[in-house]
């Protein structure tokens, strides 16, 4: 009976020493519903100039991401607008909710829709400084402003690989195997990628390794193709 016990309380510690730390044992945290925002609705352009920009956007995501009004109205929620001036430049701003099944998260579109005259940068626009841009110099202006994304492309018709948002953030586990990793965001957005944004959403997630050697790991998993990154670093910088 004594060996009995030896041989069982071996196996334990084989098995702990094998696998510390399951895929499943720490909880992803997830979370489906968007945090709650108080949207700024500030502005510095006329009601007329505020519909025709937020007309433009809406027309430029529809026909980007090839949506009918009908579902443009299903995955677009909440939508606000704001606009602010810098030293001459005029910023245009549209928050939104963004539905996708299951996927719920805040996001934000820009452009300047004014340039400041005295403004060195972008020597090519220079003859569309200082005037408020209609369509056609949008049209032209945008794409130099935004050359590392995607704009407008939202992949909002295929089918999500992940029935949850659990379900996601345990996958991106496995294939790191990095199994501490915890939900942090969804985003279009990836920083460091090009392009920064291609019309897909993004979840990401981060995790503590090593807490008083100050290692953790962060990553992300395209929701779509499974297309996956991650890596480990310093939790902090002192």
């Amino acid at each position: 009976m004594k060996n009995l016990f030896l041989f069982v309380g071996l196996l334990f510690l084989l098995s702990c020493k094998k696998g510390e730390l399951n895929v499943g044992d720490v909880p992803c945290n997830c979370s489906s519903e968007p945090p709650l925002f108080r949207a700024d609705t500030t502005h510095v352009l006329t009601k007329s100039q505020v519909e025709f920009y937020t007309n433009y956007w809406k027309k430029k995501t529809m026909s980007g991401s090839e949506l009918s009004p009908e579902l443009f109205e299903t995955h677009f929620k909440n939508i606000t607008s704001s606009s602010s001036d810098f030293n001459g430049q005029v910023l245009f701003r549209i928050m939104y909710i963004l539905h996708k099944d299951w996927v719920r998260f805040v996001y934000s579109d820009q452009f300047i829709v004014k340039f400041n005259p005295n403004d060195t940068a972008y020597p090519q626009l220079s003859s569309l400084k200082g005037i408020f841009l209609d369509e056609k110099m949008l049209d032209t202006t945008i794409p130099i402003i935004k050359s590392n994304e995607n704009t407008y492309r939202f992949n909002l018709k295929s089918t999500l690989r992940y029935k949850t948002c659990e379900d996601a953030c345990l996958a991106l586990r496995k294939k790191s195997n990095q199994k501490t990793l915890k939900f942090s965001r969804l985003s279009f957005y990836v920083p460091g990628k090009l392009p920064r944004t291609d019309g897909d959403i993004y979840l990401f997630a981060f995790g503590v390794i090593d807490e008083p050697n100050n290692k953790c790991t962060d990553g992300y998993i395209n929701l779509f193709n499974e297309k996956f990154s991650s890596e480990q670093g310093a939790c902090r910088i002192f």
